[in-house]
């Protein structure tokens, strides 16, 4: 899917593919319920990477097949994950802000089964 562009709903529970020369759209129900996905980043194997801020996971949707992988975080319940990115090493990085100090966490893209790689503390500077 060239261009594919991404966007949560203002239900915070669909994700759309808009395909700009024929106007059409195709939505997928993110299958996890009052989740807030958010923060989406589209890798170029085409998966679209995201995180669900009340639900504590990060997510995978395929869009080729319409599957969602669901990856659950280290801190859990307490995770609250935050502002998705991904670097040129094949890693993809958000923040867990439930847990003091906040982390960032890491996952290399290829890695299986998808674990955590990285937990770093960020300290709170007044």
């Amino acid at each position: 899917m060239f261009g594919l562009t991404l966007a949560f709903m203002l239900s915070g529970i669909q994700a759309a593919d808009v395909a700009p020369a024929t106007v059409t759209i195709e939505e997928w129900q993110v299958p996890y319920a009052e989740s807030r996905p958010r923060d989406p980043y589209v890798h170029s194997s085409e998966k679209v990477w995201f995180v669900g801020q009340r639900a504590d996971y990060a997510a995978i949707l395929n869009p080729q097949t319409g599957d969602f992988e669901r990856i659950d975080l280290p801190a859990g319940v307490q995770s609250m994950p935050y502002a998705m990115a991904a670097d040129n090493n094949g890693y993809i990085w958000f923040a867990e802000t439930g847990v003091q100090p906040n982390r960032i966490v890491g996952f290399h893209i290829d890695s299986v089964p998808l674990s955590p790689c990285q937990v770093v503390a960020v300290p709170c500077v007044t």
